[in-house]
């Protein structure tokens, strides 16, 4: 009569083998039971991951592998196997960062456009107004980084007499938060590249 485990609850994974690399018959037999466990209840219907089975089906072939006497020798083909399981699971894994990055790289692409279209709106708005009380429309950063698609907390002027009235300080601040520079040699001059930055003139 056989004495080894069935480990019949998908909760359990057969245990460590405790002569590593050296498993017992029994061992053996346990990883082979569990993965058979596993691939019944896919069968059945039940919810069983991929990467569980994978894990198991490699556990087992590994046991086998090293086991290699008692009547489990293992074929030649097992090795191979075990390591082309691996090789898979790391490139899932590698596959799953290039989608992760490529997911980040999108939404940046995202904002970015959103950032544009509206820029493209607020500059043709701006370009549009008449008298000096006249809402200006905001751009947003086009910048990649923590500020796109954002618009500045603070010195965006409402109107042309706020715009006239910008100091250095507000067109150094409006600089760094758009990452471009207003020149000049005056304070006059910057507000003039500053008023053509957001398509007055």
């Amino acid at each position: 009569m056989d004495n080894h485990v069935l480990y019949d609850t998908i909760e359990n994974f057969p245990p460590a083998i405790l002569n590593a690399g050296n498993p017992t018959p029994n061992e053996v037999i346990v990883a082979m039971d569990y993965s058979t466990m596993l691939k019944s209840r896919r069968t059945a219907g039940l919810q069983v991951d991929d990467i569980r089975i994978v894990d198991a089906e490699v556990e087992t072939l590994k046991r086998i592998n090293e086991f290699g006497g008692g009547g489990l020798l293992a074929p030649a083909w097992f090795l191979p196997a075990i390591n082309a399981a691996l090789n898979n699971n790391a490139q899932l894994n590698n596959m799953q960062g290039a989608i992760n990055q490529m997911q980040v790289t999108m939404n940046r692409m995202e904002l970015q456009m959103a950032a544009e279209r509206h820029n493209s709106r607020s500059r043709l708005q701006n370009s549009m107004i008449h008298g000096d009380a006249a809402q200006l429309a905001t751009v947003r950063c086009e910048e990649v980084g923590p500020r796109l698609n954002q618009e500045p907390s603070q010195f965006y002027p409402a109107d042309m007499v706020a715009l006239g009235m910008l100091t250095a300080a507000n067109l150094n601040y409006l600089e760094e938060f758009y990452g471009v520079a207003f020149p000049g040699a005056n304070v006059a001059a910057r507000r003039i590249q500053f008023a053509n930055f957001i398509g007055k003139f």
